[in-house]
């Protein structure tokens, strides 16, 4: 039977799928709740990178960010991001210091914006900046949220290459 509705469902229905039941998971009062002053969390993530130079190379990318709430809803999160670019880029490191804003609308879903710079690392070191924002979606207990993320960035690398970044990002309180 299991063959059978593989062969029903579009490719790459599966994750898609999987994040609808987490979200159907959630009580109806359940609320992602933005970060107070003082909240501290660790967010382990996964996603593509997708990169412009003239022609477009993409690969995986996985990486970390650890949060720190300085105020209601404002988060510095230093990230680091390790991943592979087919092509002649191959294995890339980026470390930012972000900034992340939340906007409380008191639903499951808290949308946030943001950005980042630091150093970028394919052939070289490079200055490194980002824009983006997303959803935090509660889901998975209290305080813990899975986050829904979508980022631009611009890497330096003998002239200004643009990279895009989507992922999804689990959010683990600490404190």
């Amino acid at each position: 039977m299991t063959g059978s509705i593989r062969r029903r469902l579009p490719r790459g229905a599966l994750p898609g799928l999987v994040v609808a039941g987490l979200l159907l998971r959630v009580p109806a009062a359940a609320a992602a709740v933005p970060p107070a002053a003082g909240d501290i969390h660790l967010a382990p993530f996964a996603g593509a990178q997708i990169a412009e130079d003239g022609s477009t190379i993409a690969g995986p990318a996985v990486g970390t960010a650890f949060g720190y709430a300085v105020a209601n809803d404002v988060v510095i999160e230093p990230e680091v991001v390790f991943g592979h670019l087919s092509g002649d880029v191959g294995v890339f490191l980026t470390a930012t210091a972000n900034l992340l804003y939340y906007v409380d609308v008191g639903s499951r879903a808290t949308p946030y914006f943001g950005g980042g710079l630091g150093v970028g690392n394919a052939d070289g070191s490079e200055f490194f900046m980002h824009i983006g924002g997303g959803v935090d979606v509660a889901t998975l207990g209290e305080n813990t949220t899975l986050r829904l993320d979508v980022r631009v960035g611009f890497l330096t690398i003998d002239e200004t290459n643009t990279t895009f970044r989507p992922g999804v990002f689990l959010v683990l309180p600490l404190r």
